[in-house]
């Protein structure tokens, strides 16, 4: 029976027919004709190949062995030609080698012909086998090309950047490096078309210039690797011409890594310029080592405070600080050092210097942590209170940057204020969840578009992955983006007519120009599409299309995992394998519409019969398989039977025909009669034999002595 049945079948199958004798064509082509295959036969491979140039046909069925082409050549011939169809071979029962040579040349499967001609019941289920194997194939290619189409953007996108882009796996194999590094390093084909491993770049970079100190192919490579490890942070590059780039990795989920190469050859030189800068600088600025001494004072610093600056240099900070700022002075030094960064740490915050003479100085002060000759400081930039305004004014500008990037955005982007108050959404955000901006800037918080149970459920999540007590409230939101980590994550938001709908949300933090965090930019996008994508990719891989019943895949994996259970909890596990009494004669005189009708309406009464834990599973035509699992006893299962036979039984209307259907049914029960489900399958079928042989509408048991009985021959149908 055939595992998936394309909507092509039911609307005639357009099929070409390749064969040399002509007895063979008078039985099977009837045959085909009867199964809604629209046949053209022709006697030869030269003649089919002339039909598929004028003709259009969606699959081909050819005989072996013919005069002057044989069908393995005409298979290659068509796959020369590029007409992609899917092809089935017919082969003697003695030419099985043959059939697999058939495969290997591009058949999509063979038809063995044995002496009795019991190969004609299984020509047609093979065919829609074959055809169903051939579509999915199609779909999947086609879905092939649209990553690879997607992946292709993402580096056109990557190609745009002026920092070098290394991407490679969790094996630290090169998987794609961008054009601005390969403009930058000259990079060799062999490197560009991805065809080594991280340890190529060793000798690649060691031709252009020195990494970190190392000049060495091996350590360079080392290096690289103990980056992508996490053992080290960054790394410097200099180049021969005397730029320098600055090397950082980030872990890419599971999939690998991705090394990026800044260009910081203008913050280096500024690096350089800051001891002769800082000294006239229009601020004071004062830095401080990890001892808490004075390592550099400028001349402002020092007109400032009234001393000289060989008085301050290498004196201990306390010699500025009034009493009541000594205790805590250590501890908050201590924390600077601890994450040396070369933003702000602790931004404009007032207090009172001591100069000479014990002369107080109100000032306001920025605290940075930074790394000058990879030595860690702290410095003060101090300045007077007057200059306040101009703080101020520099915050504003920073405001309606963040504005401006909000109102041209295509994501739908909401500024919050550090409790969720809504600052600003984006015209694209509007679009999304149905609200005017008036309604929400300065009036809504990002919560009112969350679910309160979901919520409830991440705040357990996030408590429980942070180890410590998360409110469900805006922190579930922003916690993770404290704590630094950036990441997307599925959450549903409710729109103003109270629809849901699925987004990917991603939240950053807003500083100021000093660091100081303000807010929060949630950044979502609608992921509708893409999850209904994989729902229906998931649905089309396990269902029936027309009755939509598990099919055999789905069937298998139910089985599998029932027969487990015998196992552990030494129950039994029932299979019933039946199709509908002379279905074909209904199909045939009434149409298929009506059989589809019909299949249709028996799938719905079987499920409305079994038990909630079994499985209704449609192998193709009229036949079907039940698993029951869980079977106190053989008589659970003979009782599911009578109920299905009572069901089926019953009158049924479809449009202005009154049917009465029957259907032969074939038990084999596990372990009693095999564990495995060719061998359950293959003895309930033996069963349904039996059953349509004493007279159908009714069920059968299967034993050993069944075999016999259909040997002797029933029709199935």
């Amino acid at each position: 029976m055939a595992e998936f049945l394309p909507n092509k079948i039911r609307v005639r199958c357009r099929l070409l027919y390749v064969e040399d004798d002509p007895v063979q064509a008078l039985l099977i082509k009837p045959l085909l004709e009867d199964e809604s295959f629209a046949v053209v036969h022709v006697s030869n491979g030269y003649e089919a190949l002339g039909v598929l140039q004028r003709s259009q046909f969606d699959m081909i069925l050819t005989d072996y062995r013919m005069p002057n082409m044989d069908g393995i050549t005409l298979i290659k011939e068509v796959n020369a030609a590029r007409i992609n169809l899917p092809i089935v071979i017919l082969t003697a029962a003695n030419d099985v080698s043959l059939a697999f040579a058939a495969l290997d040349a591009g058949a999509a499967d063979f038809i063995t012909k044995d002496a009795e001609s019991n190969y004609l019941d299984i020509i047609a289920p093979i065919l829609i086998r074959a055809l169903g194997k051939f579509e999915l194939q199609r779909r999947a290619d086609l879905l092939a090309e649209k990553l690879e189409e997607e992946k292709n953007l993402s580096h056109l996108t990557l190609d745009t950047l002026i920092q070098g882009v290394v991407v490679v796996d969790t094996e630290y194999q090169l998987q794609y490096c961008n054009q601005h590094f390969k403009d930058t390093f000259s990079v060799p084909a062999d490197i560009a078309e991805l065809q080594t491993d991280i340890e190529s770049l060793g000798p690649l970079l060691q031709g252009n210039g020195v990494l970190s100190g190392e000049s060495d192919a091996k350590a360079i490579a080392d290096l690289l690797v103990r980056l992508l490890k996490g053992e080290q942070k960054r790394a410097e590059f200099e180049l021969n011409n005397g730029r320098l780039y600055d090397i950082r990795s980030t872990r890419l989920d599971h999939t690998g890594f991705v090394l990026t190469f800044t260009d910081v050859t203008h913050q280096k030189q500024q690096m350089l310029a800051l001891s002769r800068t800082i000294e006239w600088a229009p601020v004071a600025m004062i830095a401080v080592n990890s001892e808490g001494r004075i390592v550099l004072a400028n001349n402002k610093a020092c007109a400032l405070c009234g001393y000289e600056k060989p008085e301050l240099l290498n004196a201990r900070l306390d010699k500025l600080l009034m009493e009541d700022a000594r205790a805590g002075y250590p501890a908050l030094m201590q924390s600077y050092f601890n994450a040396v960064s070369p933003q702000s740490v602790h931004n404009h915050f007032e207090m009172k210097l001591k100069g000479r003479g014990g002369k107080l100085i109100p000032v306001e002060i920025s605290l940075s942590g930074i790394e000058t000759f990879n030595e860690p400081r702290v410095l003060a930039t101090i300045v007077d209170i007057s200059h306040r305004k101009e703080a101020e004014a520099a915050l504003t500008r920073a405001h309606e940057l963040t504005q401006s990037i909000v109102d041209n955005s295509p994501f739908s982007i909401i500024a919050t204020d550090v409790e969720g108050g809504i600052l600003a959404a984006s015209p694209a955000l509007e679009a999304l969840l149905l609200y005017n901006k008036d309604e929400l800037v300065g009036q809504g918080n990002a919560l009112q578009f969350h679910l309160k149970d979901e919520l409830e459920t991440r705040a357990v999540e996030l408590s429980s992955e942070l180890s410590e007590n998360i409110m469900p409230c805006f922190s579930v939101l922003v916690e993770k983006a404290n704590r630094g980590v950036v990441e997307s994550q599925k959450w549903s938001y409710v729109r103003k007519d109270g629809s849901v709908v699925p987004v990917s949300l991603t939240v950053t933090l807003l500083r100021t120009e000093d660091e100081v965090v303000t807010g929060y930019l949630l950044v979502a996008y609608d992921i509708t599409e893409q999850l209904r994508a994989n729902e229906r990719i998931q649905h089309i891989a396990h269902h029936d299309q027309l009755t939509g019943l598990p099919n055999r895949t789905l069937l298998q994996d139910r089985l599998s995992i029932s027969l487990k259970r015998i196992k552990r909890f030494g129950k039994q596990v029932g299979i019933m394998l039946l199709d509908l009494d002379r279905f074909k004669q209904i199909n045939d005189s009434l149409g298929h519409a009506v059989g589809d009708e019909l299949l249709i309406a028996m799938a719905q009464r079987m499920s409305s019969v079994v038990r909630e834990s079994d499985t209704v599973s449609r192998l193709g035509g009229d036949e079907f398989v039940i698993i029951l699992p869980d079977l106190s006893s053989v008589d659970d299962a003979v009782m599911i039977c009578n109920k299905v036979v009572e069901a089926i039984r019953l009158p049924l209307t479809i449009g202005e025909h009154l049917l009465n259907v029957t259907t032969s049914v074939g038990l084999s029960v596990a372990p009693v009669h095999g564990m495995d489900m060719d061998a359950l399958i293959k003895n309930a079928d033996i069963a349904m034999y039996n059953a349509k042989q004493e007279g159908r509408d009714g069920f059968k048991l299967y034993s050993k002595s069944l075999t016999i009985l259909k040997a002797s021959g029933a029709e199935k149908d």
